[in-house]
């Protein structure tokens, strides 16, 4: 058993004045986090997050969202880089919806949708628009995430796309910073009895709503079904365009997701790295990227549809195949990864 949850269960022993009784690891060895079953049976969630100040963030924001009646974990206890929560039980999202038919993840989005708006109209009614960290508003970060098709280039021999840079720079610029998860991937939420609820609130904070629009329906878990997307679109998009038009709601959350594609990608080749592809059942169920052939294609194809439907991002479309192009197929045996990857920074910031 990894000496880190062994610890972690001491020290949610002495916060919660309970025994434990058995300790699980859904994600792994290496994550910072672990399922604890107490003495009379009931499950917790104890995470030891990267510092004082997330773990506070986090702690602040459930407390604040659970008061509202949003669905998120419960804060069981809390000190310093430690919290222990509620086990929030069902599936995670990206579980659900992997091999489900078009008509079930319509249903199991749509529902994700909705689950997002109200923790965004809650987090804004609470003040939480003012009072939690900027994500994404530094010029520094925008470049980075405009310059990613360029790095992409360098490193594949690619020729990178003309694109409009200082046009792009003002669309990702945020004039209305608002309350968001953030990091809405499927994999961060649970499918339970009531409907979708969110956790790994440690990334939240303001900026686009439609951001989280992005990480939801651009993840490489979640199904390429572009008639589903449209039809989720027509119904939810006004909800989180917060003042803009649907069409210029609808150009922005094309253009931000195609870049974001990009992060996802990146994330999955560093993963990869020169050796085999990863297995794909490993993946889902420890919730680790998707570092799959199919994913990266799945993340190429979307990238470039979304491209496609913004006009002066359609030499980003093209280039989307010339990437797709170079990624190998790799026909050794896939599986999970010989040795733990070494972490990376996280790109979301």
């Amino acid at each position: 058993m990894s000496s880190r949850h062994e610890k972690l269960a001491r020290l949610a022993e002495a916060l919660l004045g309970r025994k434990v009784e058995r300790i699980e690891r859904p994600g792994g060895g290496r994550r910072q986090s672990c399922r604890l079953i107490l003495d009379d049976g009931a499950s917790v969630i104890a995470t030891r997050r990267d510092g004082v100040a997330p773990a506070g963030l986090e702690v602040r924001v459930l407390r604040a969202l659970g008061s509202k009646g949003v669905p998120v974990p419960a804060v069981l206890a809390a000190r310093g880089d430690l919290l222990v929560q509620s086990h929030l039980d069902g599936p995670r999202l990206s579980e659900a919806l992997d091999a489900a038919p078009p008509e079930r993840v319509e249903a199991l989005l749509d529902a994700a949708f909705a689950s997002l708006a109200r923790l965004h109209d809650a987090g804004s009614s609470l003040g939480l628009d003012a009072t939690t960290p900027k994500r994404g508003h530094e010029r520094p970060w925008i470049e980075t995430l405009i310059d990613r098709p360029a790095a992409f280039s360098r490193l594949l021999g690619l020729t990178a796309p003309d694109l409009p840079r200082d046009g792009l720079l003002a669309l990702f610029s945020v004039e209305r910073p608002r309350f968001v998860k953030w990091d809405a991937r499927p994999g961060n939420a649970i499918l339970t009895a009531g409907g979708v609820a969110w956790f790994d609130f440690e990334d939240c904070g303001s900026r686009n709503r439609l951001d989280d629009i992005a990480w939801l329906i651009g993840d490489e878990f979640t199904p390429d079904l572009p008639e589903v997307e449209a039809r989720l679109l027509e119904r939810h998009l006004p909800t989180f365009a917060d003042g803009p038009t649907p069409d210029e709601a609808r150009r922005y959350l094309y253009a931000y997701g195609a870049f974001h594609t990009l992060i996802r990608l990146g994330l999955i080749l560093r993963r990869k790295d020169d050796g085999p592809w990863w297995d794909h059942a490993y993946c889902l169920s420890r919730d680790k990227p998707g570092v799959t052939h199919a994913a990266a294609m799945r993340l190429c194809r979307r990238g470039a549809r979304w491209a496609a439907h913004v006009p002066e991002l359609r030499p980003l479309a093209a280039w989307f195949g010339d990437l797709a192009a170079v990624v190998p197929e790799d026909a050794r045996a896939p599986g999970p990864p010989a040795r733990p990857p070494a972490p990376s920074s996280r790109p979301t910031r």
